[in-house]
């Protein structure tokens, strides 16, 4: 995945290094040409930079030609792994509607806690649909779509919200509390 993403990267950027730096090139040999000044470091930089350049698109090839011929395996991986995450996700997101902490019986410091756990939970399935969705990309596969996990972050953001103001209320009537009369007036 890593080395896809730096190919991504890498062919992202070959029209802009062009673009930018063969002017570039060009006015330092005008520079060379004319007898100008140019400080050594500089123009080795400059010499160095094209070379370095192509070889680093010739290594790009080469990984883009393993990544090719072990893709056939990749793409059966993906699919594989895709379809066990999808019964994970669900197995999730059933397991929050019903003992989630939106339970209106909850106590607040269990819904607290529960909360925590769902959302560390949510983090770590979220993080994983995204790599999914990056590799069907990659591959050229129809992307999953989750639906389920994505209205299940969202509840969990609101949640997250509505359980942080209960707290700051309850520290706030607590605070009221410890007021003395004679100091209200």
């Amino acid at each position: 995945r890593s080395a896809t993403n730096h190919l991504r990267v890498v062919r992202q950027k070959d029209g802009v290094v062009a673009q930018e730096f063969l002017p570039v090139e060009e006015m330092y040999a005008l520079l060379v040409k004319h007898g100008a000044h140019v400080p050594k470091d500089e123009a080795s930089a400059v010499s160095a930079f094209a070379p370095r350049w192509r070889q680093l698109l010739h290594r790009a090839d080469k990984l883009s030609e393993a990544v090719s011929a072990r893709s056939a395996a990749l793409r059966t991986d993906v699919i594989l792994n895709v379809k066990h995450f999808i019964g994970e996700a669900s197995k999730f997101c059933d397991e929050f509607a019903v003992n989630g902490p939106a339970d209106e019986t909850l106590a607040p410091a269990d819904g607290q806690d529960r909360l925590l756990r769902f959302q560390r939970e949510c983090a770590l399935k979220c993080k994983a649909w995204e790599e999914y969705r990056s590799n069907e990309e990659l591959l050229g596969l129809p992307v999953t779509d989750l639906p389920e996990l994505t209205q299940a972050r969202k509840e969990l953001g609101v949640l997250g919200g509505l359980y942080s103001l209960h707290a700051r209320v309850a520290t706030e009537l607590g605070a009221y509390g410890n007021l003395r009369w004679e100091d209200v007036a």
